[in-house]
């Protein structure tokens, strides 16, 4: 889970890093290419769920170990003391 975490969290920086290179490549050459700015602009986009995706992992993987950290209930057959 941890591996799939950083996959996520490194595609959202390189989507997010490329994808402002190539919108700003797009709109700044002479003449303006609007395909580098659409596809620069997808990948900001992609890079955005793919942190977000990043976010739902690690609340998930937080709310599994809290539920593992709960201690049990203590029923008549786990307490020692009392014996009838």
């Amino acid at each position: 889970m941890k591996k799939l975490y950083s996959i996520f969290r490194l595609g959202g920086y390189a989507g997010g890093l490329i994808g402002i290179g190539l919108l700003l490549a797009g709109r700044r050459l002479s003449p303006p290419r609007p395909e580098l700015a659409a596809v620069g602009g997808g990948l900001i986009i992609a890079g955005f769920l793919s942190f977000f995706c990043s976010y739902a992992l690690f609340l998930y993987v937080k709310m599994q170990a809290g539920k593992r950290a709960t201690p049990r209930a203590r029923g008549p057959e786990n307490t020692a003391g009392n014996r009838h």
